[in-house]
């Protein structure tokens, strides 16, 4: 365990205390475990990878990515009839290398599509955001960072994307519990973290299912078969 993990616990238990019910959603559980600004996992990570350290991505073995990436830029600059700005947000930058690739890579081969890139990013981890600001900051400028509530949601023309960020996301937990589909919950007794199994925290969660026009829950699936919604 990190040294992280007795505040981080502590600050668990006491969101279970204060929270109406006596237990938080899995998703919001698992949110604070990853993102906690002191002490989540993604906040309190120190920047290594590999062994040891956070997982590898394609963008940590080299260029290519960034570039294949820079080009589909291009592309989608053309397809738009090349506004100017033309918006690229990308959520989760990690250390900031797959944006290096990808700007490096426009600035070389396609200077007019990069004179026109406003490059957004947003990054929940103060951490990597630092790391990055390091990196980008003075070579692009044109390279900002802004939380969700700084993006239009009705007026960016351009491109959004992310790499090995989804994994990353929070989820709700479901069981299905006596052919009936109850949420899994997280409580705090008798020193320890426990499940209870309660009505769903919300409709949609039950329509999610039927969105992926999967016929659950159903007697095909045992009792006690649990699954996620992200």
């Amino acid at each position: 365990m990190s040294s992280n993990s007795t505040p981080l616990r502590q600050i668990i238990i006491e969101a279970i205390a204060q929270s109406s019910q006596g237990y938080l959603s899995f998703a919001d559980y698992l949110n604070l475990v990853l993102y906690h600004p002191q002490h989540g996992y993604y906040s309190s990570k120190s920047d290594q990878i590999g062994a040891g350290g956070d997982f590898f991505t394609s963008s940590s073995l080299g260029a290519d990515f960034g570039e294949l990436i820079a080009v589909q830029l291009q592309q989608m600059w053309e397809v738009l009839a090349y506004p100017h700005p033309f918006t690229v947000l990308e959520m989760g930058a990690g250390r900031g290398h797959l944006a290096q690739d990808i700007l490096n890579y426009l600035h070389r081969e396609y200077p007019q599509c990069f004179q026109a890139i406003n490059y957004l990013i947003n990054e929940a981890s103060p951490q990597l955001r630092k790391q990055q600001q390091q990196l980008l900051n003075p070579k692009f400028p044109q390279v900002t960072w802004k939380n969700w509530q700084e993006i239009p949601d009705n007026s960016l023309i351009g491109c959004c994307f992310s790499n090995e960020l989804i994994d990353a996301f929070p989820v709700h937990q479901l069981i299905l519990s006596q052919g009936e589909l109850k949420e899994i919950y997280v409580t705090f007794n008798d020193h320890q973290f426990r499940e209870t199994y309660q009505q769903l925290s919300h409709p949609d969660l039950a329509k999610y299912f039927n969105l992926c026009n999967l016929d659950f829950p159903s007697a095909n699936y045992p009792d006690g078969y649990r699954t996620e919604v992200n």
